[in-house]
């Protein structure tokens, strides 16, 4: 049976048999991980189709950890697009990570509404000079208060802050000159800026995946609501939450 279904018969048992819920959330937890459903299982079916897919990775980090996208654009030259990065350690991992790989462009850059120089705020690992989790590393943000909420209280001070380039959603389309087809974002705390300038800018990908689990609830359902009014169905993921739209499937 396909991952995906295990996970829809289970939500669809849950609707009718509600007390059933826990019992069915631990089963599908206690699969082995090869067997979960998750976002890259969804664009593996989106577009097992298509020839060709634009792109745009925001928070790309080091274009492997986490990374929905990644064994697409090792595997198929087909997909093309921009990977963005404004943490310049993660940067230069990723372009290491897909050195050789044509079709691809890098910016040490982050995205919100408006253009601008912005503090950036990163763990300094080679300050704190100790062993630590890798993740610590891989939370960089345009929001201070989300690396103090996120990480050990005893490495605050291990906060710094740099200067880094912001772009906007429609610089980097006009530069591409091409239909998105595709954007992924993992931006720490910075979700709901990007996606309301997405339905601000005119901009339809066929898909969005964001990581959700920054978002209070509340702002999580307005933003359903607001791109469910543009035609867009949605789908969640643990932490993550993928808008589509169906029309547009191939």
């Amino acid at each position: 049976m396909r991952t995906h279904l295990l996970r829809e018969a289970g939500k669809w048992i849950a609707q009718y048999v509600p007390w059933a819920e826990p019992f069915l959330s631990r089963a599908y937890g206690a699969l082995p991980q090869s067997l979960h459903d998750h976002p890259a299982n969804f664009l593996n079916r989106y577009f097992a189709n298509w020839k060709r897919v634009n792109f745009i990775g925001i928070g790309a980090c080091d274009g492997i950890a986490g990374d929905p996208i990644h064994s697409n654009v090792v595997r198929n030259l087909g997909w093309t697009g921009v990977l963005i990065e404004p943490n310049p350690i993660q940067f230069e991992q990723l372009k290491t990570n897909y050195r050789g790989r044509e079709g691809l462009t890098f910016k040490c850059a982050a995205v919100s509404e408006t253009p601008a120089a912005l503090p950036f705020y990163v763990f300094n690992a080679e300050r704190y000079g100790r062993p630590f989790p890798p993740w610590w590393s891989e939370i960089s943000s345009l929001h201070k208060y989300h690396l103090e909420r996120e990480l050990p209280i005893d490495v605050h001070s291990y906060i710094d802050s740099i200067q880094v380039p912001i772009l906007t959603l429609r610089q980097i389309v006009d530069e591409i000159n091409c239909n998105v087809d595709l954007i992924v974002m993992d931006v720490e705390g910075h979700e709901t800026l990007i996606l309301r300038d997405l339905l601000r800018s005119g901009i339809r990908p066929n898909v969005i995946v964001f990581e959700h689990k920054h978002m209070p609830s509340p702002i999580l359902r307005e933003i359903k609501n607001e791109f469910s009014a543009q035609g867009y169905l949605w789908k969640s993921y643990g932490r993550d939450t993928i808008f589509y739209l169906l029309s547009r499937m191939q």
